[in-house]
């Protein structure tokens, strides 16, 4: 796995944590977990990215609740 991947990984494990939570993915940009992890910046580079994340990625997030362009 590339460096990469475990960061994408990384972050999609806090907005799994974060849904669970909150029963939505509507994440904001300021939010920081309670482990300093800056999801919000995080899911906002992923919108930004739209589909050129690859599709494996694109239907987990969506799976989540996320939507992507």
């Amino acid at each position: 796995m590339s460096s990469s991947d475990a960061e994408w990984n990384e972050g999609f494990k806090h907005l799994r944590k974060y849904v669970s939570e909150n029963r939505d993915a509507n994440v904001p940009v300021s939010y920081i977990s309670h482990d300093g992890y800056k999801l919000g910046l995080w899911l906002l580079r992923q919108k930004r990215s739209g589909t050129r994340i690859g599709e494996r990625k694109v239907k987990l997030l969506r799976q989540q609740g996320v939507a992507l362009e």
